[in-house]
């Protein structure tokens, strides 16, 4: 089940945020999820660990590295425990090369290996990511209450639909603090629009905005239970449609 997080061409909705925390809640639970950073900065890269040595997904588009070198297993501090999850890190622009061989790959590794590949995308201006989207099982669309957001993620491909193959999700995300009401009128418009299964309402959380290789055992432990459900019905939309029942 490959999984994207997209916000089509609006930057700072949270989609780094979103997708790194639920892939490491997810591998609390006992999932075993991979998470794919497709940003040339480092998206999820930087925000986890500051950094990480190669091989890239840059250098596996190239083809100057195998895929399977390229995966790599990381801990981080969970009380007094240690939460190892999977990463796919990335540093530097990608080339525009078909994704199909890739991803195929990428199949045949969490099929073997994973239950669940996140992909962190960057927001975007050239349509080649777009092959991202084309090649997944559901695409999260990661929009904050705001006018300019919610557009740039209905466009996103595939534009509109709340449901369909592959599956479509709203996230409608509070980086940042939104009045209510605010929060209330764009939550029931993209309910109206597209179904009240394919809205995910995520709330602000002071945590959850302070992820950086420095707090991340803070904001693992300070998240608040809003929030930690919020990303828990986002699992289940995304992991339900093919094991047919909540994880």
């Amino acid at each position: 089940m490959i999984t994207c997080f997209t916000s089509g061409s609006k930057g700072g909705t949270g989609k780094t945020t979103l997708s790194s925390l639920l892939a490491l809640g997810c591998s609390a639970a006992g999932y075993r999820a991979l998470l794919v950073d497709a940003c040339s900065e480092g998206g999820a890269t930087t925000s986890l660990l500051g950094g990480a040595p190669g091989p890239y997904l840059r250098d596996v588009l190239e083809g100057s590295a195998q895929l399977v070198e390229a995966v790599q297993v990381y801990s981080l501090p969970l009380g007094e425990e240690e939460l190892d999850f999977y990463l796919l890190p990335n540093r530097g622009p990608l080339p525009s090369v078909s994704l199909e061989g890739f991803v195929e790959q990428l199949r045949r590794l969490a099929n073997k290996y994973f239950d669940l590949v996140l992909i962190d995308m960057p927001a975007y201006q050239d349509p080649w990511y777009e092959e991202f989207l084309q090649r997944s099982d559901v695409v999260v669309k990661v929009v904050e209450p705001n006018p300019a957001a919610v557009a740039a993620g209905i466009v996103a491909w595939p534009p509109g639909v709340g449901d369909g193959d592959p599956l479509v999700v709203y996230a409608l995300n509070q980086p940042r603090p939104y009045p209510k009401s605010v929060v209330k009128e764009f939550l029931d418009d993209l309910r109206r629009r597209f179904g009240k299964e394919a809205v995910v309402a995520v709330p602000y959380d002071y945590a959850a905005s302070r992820v950086s290789p420095e707090m991340l055992g803070q904001v693992l432990s300070h998240v608040s239970d809003e929030f930690q459900d919020a990303l828990y019905e986002l699992a289940q939309r995304i992991i339900r449609p093919r094991e047919g029942a909540a994880p």
